[in-house]
């Protein structure tokens, strides 16, 4: 099912304007103000659902729904069935190795039966060591002890504050990943590897070297740190805002207005490190207007204009919140970019600054990110000769919201 934007009910259009004549007056042109329209603004149930679902997904939003919904009162049929139906298509975060160089596991074991000891107890291993929920495969394909191992070693090689983020999450083996549509591949390369919100990653066959299974795992821990600021003290004050402006009465006009400010604020909470600059501006834009409505005519000449503002009022302190928060999920991508324009590392001849990163770089940021943690963690020597900043971004926590990584454990 295809996105849909949040639910907001909005006023219908204003009403002409009329000639009214009073007795014993002159004629005087008057607007006809439309009637006061009632509405309950903020705080809904369902806005953070939303969010949460463009910010990490379906399945990371439908699971910290359930564990939201078993700490609350139980949320009505309605609202729960409203949710899922409206869930969209899952952030897609996709690896991309070429053809050439990819290194076949054994057809052998590729035929190997699920029931195999030796990958069922691999699969135990990775379960045990690092927390892994499950794995699941398409039909025709099934898991083999080397991929299996491959996956071991590679998650190795993350710190223990970064494998916490490996806690819960789906290993899924697939015949192939079709890129997204706002996806760009070179020529020649396929995708082998894709990462879907913060517990889910998916490999083919070829997806199992260990630079793909860091890309992934790089994403994994950027989409898994959105999700912890979400639940942050920021988050709570968004919602504490929201709760605060109650029900607003006033002319449709004053509700499309408010409407529109609603929208673009959590549009921008819910952006992803791709539309995050471009819905800021948004929201920026929309306030300017509303700000020059209040000025007008139809809210300062209004009897009860005072109450009107104060709406506005708590209103604004609900963006302010919404600011906040939103920059708390960015200021990890925005330091990386930083860090990337002062250094120059957006050129050939950087490793991690592959074709794949170049024809998706500005526009998909996170896939430069990810490449990069590969690295680092793969090949440091390189990193630290070739990216010394960045290097030590990475070392002191900069991916891990500030929290410094302690070294792996074998």
């Amino acid at each position: 099912m295809p996105d849909q934007p949040p639910m907001n009910i909005f006023a219908p259009k204003l009403d002409h304007l009329e000639t009214n004549k009073a007795a014993g007056s002159p004629s005087i042109l008057l607007r006809q103000l439309p009637r006061p329209v009632e509405r309950p603004f903020g705080g809904s149930a369902l806005e953070p659902v939303f969010m949460l679902q463009r910010t990490i997904g379906n399945r990371a939003t439908l699971r910290y729904l359930t564990q939201r919904l078993s700490d609350s009162p139980a949320a009505t049929l309605g609202e729960l069935s409203h949710v899922l139906e409206r869930t969209g298509p899952l952030m897609h975060v996709p690896t991309l190795i070429y053809p050439g160089l990819l290194q076949r596991d054994d057809k052998a074991a590729d035929a190997k039966k699920k029931e195999d000891p030796k990958v069922e107890a691999a699969k135990k291993k990775l379960k045990d060591k690092f927390g892994i929920k499950e794995f699941t495969q398409e039909e025709g394909v099934s898991w083999t002890e080397s991929q299996l191992e491959k996956l071991t070693t590679a998650f190795s090689k993350m710190s223990p504050e970064e494998q916490k983020r490996l806690q819960g999450v789906t290993l899924h083996r697939t015949k192939q990943i079709a890129a997204p549509p706002d996806v760009k591949v070179p020529k020649g390369g396929k995708i082998v590897g894709e990462a879907s919100s913060f517990d889910f990653m998916q490999f083919t066959a070829e997806g199992f070297a260990q630079s793909v299974v860091l890309h992934e795992a790089g994403h994994i821990i950027r989409a898994s740190g959105l999700l912890e600021i979400s639940k942050s003290k920021s988050f709570r004050d968004v919602e504490a805002a929201g709760k605060t402006i109650g029900r607003v009465i006033g002319p449709r006009a004053m509700i499309a207005d408010m409407n529109a400010v609603e929208n673009a604020g959590l549009t921008y909470l819910a952006s992803t490190d791709d539309d995050r600059d471009a819905n800021a501006q948004k929201l920026e834009d929309v306030l300017d207007s509303s700000l020059a409505f209040q000025a007008g005519p139809e809210i300062l000449s209004a009897s009860n204009a005072k109450v009107l503002l104060e709406a506005y009022d708590r209103l604004q302190k609900w963006v302010d919140a919404v600011k906040l928060l939103a920059n708390a999920q960015a200021r990890g991508i925005n330091e990386f970019k930083a860090l990337v324009k002062t250094n120059k590392l957006n050129r050939k001849g950087f490793r991690p600054f592959t074709d794949y990163v170049a024809l998706n770089w500005p526009a998909k940021p996170g896939e430069f990110f990810a490449e990069c943690y590969s690295t680092w963690r793969n090949n440091r020597a390189y990193m630290q000769a070739h990216a010394g900043t960045l290097f030590d971004w990475f070392e002191k926590g900069g991916h891990l919201e500030g929290v410094p990584p302690s070294k792996p454990q074998p």
